[in-house]
């Protein structure tokens, strides 16, 4: 029940004010539906599951997001995800405070936003992820122009690391893989010791390849 006048319904188009403010908030890059009854902001501050939830939108289908990272092209949101309320749940039921969320580590070619794609990690396990990447040369492929030659490079413990120069850009390739699958395998066992990550999360690492 809701006092309106008739000016204000027939000629301004006003409907009901509670409506009206469901559908300010529901827009989110055209896909996203917040219809989450409780508030979103504490202290003027998003709280984290809306966060993370708004963020993963917009990777997917914020066109200027995409222009930044254009690895984000092709990705989306399952369904069920569309929905704030539904992500909420999967968030409280799984974040771990700190840990940074993942699509990537238990499928290489993910594309797909889902519960059964998306887990928590520590943020130094993403890290190894975050790859420099020269796009001409291949991932962890660096060019020297003046000798023409090709090495890799690979950050292990912190530290950048430089492999072998090459004529051939595809041997500091192969060798820059071999360098980094080392070093995810020896993380995930140190992880592991100290409990950061689970068995699942564990197995996935060292399995994980680099095509």
């Amino acid at each position: 029940v809701f006092y309106q006048a008739p000016v204000a319904h027939i000629h301004q188009k006003q409907g009901c004010p509670y409506c009206g403010l469901n559908r300010l908030k529901k827009a989110i890059c055209g896909v996203g539906v917040n219809d989450y009854d409780s508030p979103i902001k504490i202290n003027g501050k998003h709280i984290d599951s809306y966060t993370c939830w708004r963020n993963m939108i917009k990777r997917c289908y914020d066109s200027k997001e995409q222009q930044k990272h254009p690895s984000y092209k092709g990705c989306i949101v399952c369904e069920s995800w569309l929905s704030f309320s539904n992500f909420k749940k999967w968030f409280d039921a799984n974040y771990c405070d700190g840990y940074e969320m993942d699509k990537d580590i238990l499928s290489r070619d993910c594309k797909c936003y889902s519960p059964q794609t998306c887990l928590f990690v520590p943020k130094y396990i993403n890290n190894l992820f975050r790859t420099r990447k020269d796009g001409r040369y291949g991932m962890g492929v660096h060019h020297e122009k003046t000798t023409n030659k090709y090495f890799a490079v690979v950050t292990i413990d912190g530290k950048t690391k430089y492999g072998k120069v090459y004529s051939d850009k595809e041997c500091a390739y192969r060798e820059y893989k071999e360098l980094k699958c080392a070093e995810i395998k020896r993380v995930a066992m140190q992880a592991l010791e100290k409990g950061d990550i689970d068995k699942r999360v564990f197995n996935a690492l060292l399995n994980y390849n680099i095509d």
